[in-house]
């Protein structure tokens, strides 16, 4: 029987086993150090000194229209189950279709 097979194997799977892991590295070492600043924000900030963006809102992409349009095109109910159920969603009563 043939022992050198196995040894080959073995081998072969060491190497795939080392240059994957070896590959693979550099994300893990960014996923690592993305999740921590995610997580721990607080703690960066107070650290560092940093201080976080402010976001402000500049205009409304979705509008009134964009929800009749878009529940039209992906239901089949009637115009003006649509413009109840977009009314409801925006709080705002409307008079027409």
């Amino acid at each position: 029987m043939d022992n050198g097979a196995p040894l080959r194997a073995d081998r072969i799977l060491r190497w795939i086993h080392l240059y994957t892991g070896l590959f693979l590295l550099p994300w893990m070492l960014v996923y690592g150090a993305s999740a921590f600043c995610l997580n721990h924000n607080q703690w960066l900030i107070e650290k560092l000194n940093v201080t976080p963006p402010h976001w402000e809102t500049l205009r409304r992409v979705c509008s009134w229209e964009c929800c009749r349009l878009w529940a039209l095109r992906f239901s089949f109910a009637g115009e003006a189950e649509v413009a109840s159920a977009c009314n409801t969603l925006s709080g705002v009563t409307r008079g027409y279709l």
